[in-house]
């Protein structure tokens, strides 16, 4: 049995015994079984070193560190050719020759390989992009942002006048444009508005219901608007005058039916003016009423006759005036009020429809009642004007007297 003696790879004698020994042709690098070994010599022709067809070298001999050789002209086999400290980085280094001694087998570095990054993707929220292994075939995964959604958008806005008069016609026009990207299904418009104001006329295709009007809008292309109109008359609050605040009234309009169950809205106000002149007062007007009853105390048995006077002292007609005589509780009318052209109700006299009084025009009105003895009763005239504003007022009291 051979002896081998470890030498260090890297010491003086492993040195020299490259030297002296260089690698034969045919031979893996620095492999020499050493000489007298039983059942193994020495290579002494090209025969008897290991063919570079097949690349092997097996030795006779079981144990020892002998490196197997490789095929000629390999990787590994031009690293040997190079001194240990460059061949590749892998340390390889000889043994002396006729030693057998040999460094321990060299294992390959594998290169590192690429890892898969996450990089942010340009133009995606927030998405990140894998990026695939180079040259193992990995698929590419989809950004994980989703592109916006493309979709229809709406604006709706209604404009009218700011104040009409009284009676006037007042328009509106509502506009309804896509502002989106892409067409818009059909929607509906509903335009509904306050009590002063009376509809006249609409753009076709419109339902009329109770203080409102419909329209079924048709799709309306990107960038493109829709128009419709309505018109109404302005109707002053009742008892208002040129010098009233106006009456304020608006009109609003909705369109429904968008994707999402979405809905715009707007709406526009204007002022309605009254075109009526305020009425003068009955006193303005140079009116006055008095009233008189022309026996006080009235006797036993007797009654007492009421007149009433209306005076125009003023520069203008009255008009038609209304006179209201209130008697007491316990009056009896006795006879026909004149004139006789009254209506009666208990004791409320009323005489309608009094002629107009030129200016320094006058009427009287009469009549006679009776109170129980010993009472006393007070008669009460109310004066209106159909054209006029407010009330003259006038009263008188009569005593009766006990037997």
């Amino acid at each position: 049995t051979a002896c081998v003696e470890a030498v260090p790879p890297n010491s003086p004698a492993a040195n020299a015994a490259r030297q002296e020994n260089p690698p034969q042709n045919g031979t893996a690098a620095g492999i020499q079984p050493p000489a007298g070994t039983a059942g193994v010599n020495a290579p002494s022709s090209a025969a008897a070193q290991p063919s570079p067809a097949n690349g092997r070298y097996q030795p006779p001999f079981a144990g020892g560190a002998i490196q197997p050789p490789v095929a000629a002209g390999s990787p590994v086999d031009r690293g040997r050719a190079t001194p240990p400290e460059v061949a590749g980085g892998l340390g390889i280094a000889r043994s002396p020759a006729g030693t057998g001694t040999f460094p321990e087998t060299p294992q390959p570095q594998v290169a590192p390989q690429p890892q898969a990054s996450m990089q942010p993707q340009a133009g995606a929220a927030g998405g990140l992009s894998p990026t695939p292994i180079p040259g193992r075939g990995a698929p590419n995964v989809a950004s994980l942002s989703t592109a916006p959604q493309l979709s229809a958008a709406f604006e709706v806005s209604i404009t009218g006048p700011e104040a009409v008069a009284a009676g006037e016609v007042a328009e509106f026009v509502v506009v309804i444009k896509n502002i989106g990207v892409t067409a818009a299904d059909q929607a509906s418009l509903e335009v509904n508005w306050d009590v002063p104001l009376t509809p006249l006329e609409a753009s076709d295709g419109y339902t009329l219901g109770r203080g409102n009007a419909t329209w079924s809008i048709p799709a309306i292309a990107a960038g493109d608007e829709v128009r419709r109109q309505i018109n109404f008359r302005g109707v002053a609050a009742a008892g208002s005058f040129v010098d009233s605040p106006g009456t304020r009234a608006c009109v609003r309009t909705v369109l429904s039916g968008l994707p999402g169950g979405n809905m715009v809205a707007d709406e526009a106000c204007l002022v309605i003016r009254s075109q009526s002149v305020r009425p003068q007062s009955l006193h303005e007007a140079g009116l006055r009423i008095s009233l008189a009853d022309l026996d006080d105390p009235v006797r036993l048995g007797s009654g007492t006759t009421i007149v009433c006077t209306i005076v125009n002292d003023g520069d203008r007609p009255s008009g038609v005036l209304d006179l209201l005589i209130e008697l007491p509780d316990q009056a009896r009318l006795v006879g026909n009020p004149i004139p006789s052209r009254v209506r009666i109700d208990g004791t409320r006299i009323s005489f309608d429809g009094i002629a107009s009084l030129p200016p320094g025009g006058r009427s009287t009105f009469e009549l006679v009642y009776r109170m129980p003895a010993g009472e006393q009763g007070q008669a009460t005239a109310t004066a209106s004007g159909k054209d006029l504003d407010g009330v003259l007022e006038a009263s008188c009291q009569t005593t009766f007297l006990e037997p």
